[in-house]
Order: structure tokens, then C-alpha cells, then sequence
């Protein structure tokens, strides 16, 4: 079964970097970025791991150049179900997505019923109340 992980606050910390980056000390390496528990569970789904992003697509491999065989998705201004329906790996099979926008998991819901959408909420706040909500990628099932 595929899981598909956002980029953004869910396998790379956005926040941190993007602190990083302000506090103007150079550029920061990426790769110190991404949440350990992200490392270890892509490593564990090896192929079947997907991680869809907006974010450039250089930078996605930068960051996670340090995990082998990972696949990634680069979304390239549409939202992710849009994406999705465009991918030939996913024809709307079972599937795992977990993401931190709640807006995006509402969209691929609809479009896919048999995508479990999962909230993960780094921040440790509650969620919305619509998906079942995480706060680390160790407690997927």
C-alpha cells in the first residue's frame, strides 16, 4: 500500500529552516531539516513511500539526498488531488495520505474515498476534528 507524505511540516521542518534562513548565518543544509521520525519511516516503506510537494524540486532532493530510494512527487502549482488524478502510480486505490493543511486532505477525501487521510499536527495542537490526527509519522499504522 502507498503512503504519501507531504513535504512541507509533515517529513521536512519548514519552520526551522525558514528561521535558519532569516537568521542569515548562510545557507543552511537541508538535509538537518528533515524530522528524524521522516527519515526512519521512509526508510522503512521504501518503495512505498511518496512524498508530494510544491516545493522546487532541487531543493526536495537536496533535502532528502541522505534516504535511499525515495520517490517524490513535485506538484508544480496544482493541488495534490488534482496531481494525483494525473499520476499513473495512484488510480485511486488504498492508500495512506498524511499532510498538515487540512484544506488539502479535504479535497483528496472527496475525490478519493479510498484514500485514508490522516492530519498530522507537529505543533502538537488538536486537529480539526475531520481525520484522524497524528503528531509523529512513527505513529502511522
Amino acid at each position: 500500500m502507498i503512503t504519501f507524505l507531504d513535504f512541507h511540516n509533515t517529513v521536512f521542518n519548514s519552520n526551522a529552516y525558514d528561521a535558519a534562513v532569516r537568521s542569515g548565518d548562510g545557507t543552511p543544509d537541508p538535509t538537518q531539516f528533515v524530522y528524524p521520525d521522516a527519515v526512519q519511516t521512509l526508510k522503512s516503506l521504501e518503495n512505498n513511500g511518496v512524498v508530494v510537494t510544491s516545493a522546487p524540486a532541487d531543493f526536495v532532493k537536496a533535502a532528502l539526498a541522505h534516504i535511499p530510494r525515495i520517490t517524490f512527487l513535485a506538484t508544480e502549482g496544482k493541488s495534490k488531488a488534482e496531481y494525483l488524478s494525473l499520476w499513473p502510480g495512484y488510480y485511486g486505490q488504498e492508500a495512506v495520505f498524511v499532510d498538515d493543511s487540512v484544506s488539502e486532505l479535504t479535497e483528496l477525501s472527496e475525490k478519493y474515498p479510498s484514500l485514508k487521510c490522516i492530519e498530522i499536527r507537529r505543533d502538537l495542537a488538536e486537529g480539526a476534528g475531520m481525520f484522524k490526527v497524528i503528531t509523529s509519522l512513527s505513529q502511522l499504522p
